[in-house]
């Protein structure tokens, strides 16, 4: 909790500026690092979109190949068709782990970015919650400092009603 110094007329004016100032500087703080953590989700997403680009580019390769091995099986001799199957397996297998790590890579950036994007949320509910507790003590030390200077202004009647009664008495 922030306390001010109190002098004659309510705050000190300095303690208040600069509490302000500190309080703007965070908020600022606050706010670029919001915007480079959305910055760094664009760019996991530009990544995430990549990768699953290269595993629709895999996924068709391995249909080519595929139609190729079936292409070649047919016109090739049975010498020649056990040697291409077998390069067609291990070329089948190669793609088939490329999908599987490209898939798996995508699913963990997809999962940092989630996490990263809810951190985001949290910082940002946290300095809204900052800025609306700041607000209402701002407000309350206004509404004070609009109180004393109206009992300042009623000092001076109260010592003329004063004055008044003890001339009378």
């Amino acid at each position: 909790m922030v306390e001010f110094e109190e002098v004659r007329r309510g705050y000190r004016k300095e303690q208040v500026d600069e509490y302000l100032r500190t309080f703007t500087e965070e908020y600022g703080n606050l706010l670029t690092e919001l915007e480079a953590a959305t910055q760094e989700v664009g760019e996991l997403k530009n990544r995430y979109k990549a990768i699953r680009e290269k595993n629709e580019r895999l996924e068709k390769e391995k249909r080519e190949l595929e139609e190729q091995n079936n292409r070649l099986k047919a016109a090739d001799s049975a010498a020649y068709s056990d040697a291409i199957a077998s390069a067609l397996v291990t070329a089948e297998m190669s793609a088939k782990q490329i999908i599987t790590n490209a898939q798996t890579e995508a699913r963990l950036i997809g999962d940092a970015a989630t996490r990263d994007l809810s951190d985001i949320i949290q910082v940002k509910r946290e300095a809204l919650e900052d800025i609306r507790r700041m607000s209402g003590r701002l407000l309350g030390i206004l509404r004070e400092e609009s109180e004393l200077k109206a009992g300042e202004e009623q000092i001076p009647k109260l010592l003329r009603k004063k004055t008044g009664s003890e001339e009378k008495a």
